[in-house]
């Protein structure tokens, strides 16, 4: 966690007993709720296809369809740097 902070990815925040924390990582990469549906999979089961970054990102955004998958897929690649990679089959 003290990584994260460092990073400022995430940030204490103080409530009743005990240590709670805030998720910044979309404030401070500049991403919204479609970037980080598709970054969140990515990176906690690695590469996988358009049709299984729909179905694992259902919770975090509802994809429509594949075509708006590949386009935030895109735009994440367009990032400088590039955030996410196409790899061959």
């Amino acid at each position: 966690m003290r990584e994260l902070e460092l990073l400022d990815f995430v940030r204490e925040a103080w409530g009743a007993r005990v240590a709670k924390y805030e998720h910044r990582v979309g404030t401070v990469l500049g991403l919204y709720s479609k970037g980080l549906a598709l970054l969140c999979p990515l990176i906690l089961r690695g590469p996988q296809t358009p049709g299984e970054l729909k179905t694992h990102t259902q919770r975090l955004y509802a994809f429509d369809d594949l075509d708006e998958v590949l386009f935030t897929f895109e735009h994440l690649s367009e990032h400088e740097p590039a955030m996410v990679k196409e790899l061959p089959r």
